[in-house]
């Protein structure tokens, strides 16, 4: 199983491209891609050469009501 070319056949197959990813963490204090997330950033990165990947810390987010 591939995820990142599963993802860009789905999209493809109905006229779209995968041009972004969201990962999100078990825990907040998660700050790194898990090797799935490396994949697919990888495939979008072959194909859009100046995309990035970057992990945002849930700690710093908070919730207001």
């Amino acid at each position: 199983m591939n995820p990142s070319r599963e993802a860009a056949t789905h999209a493809s197959s109905v006229g779209l491209e995968v041009v972004g990813y969201y990962q999100a963490a078990d825990h907040a204090s998660d700050t790194t891609l898990v090797p799935v997330g490396e994949r697919v950033a990888g495939a979008v990165r072959e194909q859009y050469p100046k995309a990035v990947a970057f992990v945002v810390s849930g700690c710093l987010l908070r919730l207001e009501r």
